[in-house]
């Protein structure tokens, strides 16, 4: 599936698209993968990206913590 791009009248963006991965198989499983970004207060735009499958929900962007 895809969702289209949708951006709100504040500046909100965020986009995800996903499929089925390993159908029909005992792996089978949905990988996710999406950004979204939004006007922080401080006037800085932020950005996620992230994907979410059977490792996990992984997100990355330059304002959060990387572990060490």
């Amino acid at each position: 599936y895809a969702v289209p791009s949708v951006e709100t009248s504040d500046g909100q963006v965020k986009e995800e698209r996903g499929e089925v991965v390993d159908a029909g198989t005992k792996e089978e499983h949905i990988a996710v993968q999406g950004r979204f970004s939004y006007p922080g207060l401080d006037g800085v735009l932020y950005e996620v990206v992230y994907v979410a499958d059977k490792d996990g929900f992984r997100a990355q962007g330059a304002h959060l913590p990387v572990a060490p």
